[in-house]
């Protein structure tokens, strides 16, 4: 892996390496990967209407192409247009596809970054933990964080404490997804050591052991995982 990782230039090789997306690839998906890449913004419009469950997304990129994606919820089919390329896929490898452009293109902040989070994007539990805010920001403290056992293929972007409350007895930590972020309230500090961390440490491993974030779950995987947390949970009460 190369000292600084330039996205399109590594994305082809991360499709390719993927068991799910590999017999898909071809100039076309590739084109499509690249723009989402460098369009954060509908990168993130899309993931969002995924959420809601809609049914079309169009958006005319600023001197720019068309991006387009129709969901069939029936079928579980997508047909998803960025110009004049077309790619066909089912949900789970869409779901697969934007984690894996997710995990090259977005970047890693440094320790002490202070985020805000959009609300519509957190689990039901952490909204009402933070109802009474304006606006919710978190502080980062840990990045890349692997999940446990057999979801060990995901991982959370960032592990956060609100801000500025900080670490609290019998609070957890928030896991945060590059997909909750709306934007960059205050960089942690950076120095070389830190980029290197960030470059060389952080993206190379999640790139090589091919985990994409816990925001890019299929919906039967995430709820097998969400169940197990609350079983421990009330086991742990209950101690």
């Amino acid at each position: 892996m190369e000292e600084h990782i330039e996205p399109n230039k590594v994305i082809e090789t991360v499709l390719k390496a993927d068991e799910i997306i590999a017999p898909l690839v071809d100039d076309s998906l590739i084109t499509l990967a690249m723009s989402l890449g460098i369009n954060q913004a509908v990168f993130k419009d899309i993931y969002q209407v995924i959420r809601k469950r809609g049914e079309v997304f169009s958006h005319q990129v600023m001197m720019g192409p068309l991006v387009k994606a129709d969901f069939d919820w029936v079928t579980g089919n997508v047909d998803l247009q960025v110009g004049p390329y077309r790619k066909s896929l089912i949900f789970n490898q869409l779901l697969r596809l934007m984690g894996l452009i997710d995990s090259v293109y977005s970047p890693v902040h440094p320790l002490g970054t202070v985020l805000k989070l959009n609300r519509e994007m957190l689990p039901d539990k952490w909204q009402e933990m933070v109802s009474d805010q304006e606006e919710v920001l978190v502080m980062v403290t840990g990045r890349k964080q692997d999940l446990p056992g057999v979801y060990a293929n995901y991982l959370f972007d960032y592990i956060t404490v609100i801000w500025p409350l900080g670490a609290l007895p019998e609070v957890e930590p928030i896991g945060v997804s590059n997909m909750m972020i709306e934007n960059v309230v205050s960089p942690g500090y950076t120095n070389e050591l830190e980029k290197e961390m960030e470059e060389k440490i952080l993206k190379a491993s999640q790139l090589a052991n091919q985990q994409v974030s816990s925001a890019f779950m299929p919906d039967e995987v995430a709820r097998e995982y969400l169940a197990e947390i609350v079983e421990l949970s009330q086991q742990s009460e209950g101690e």
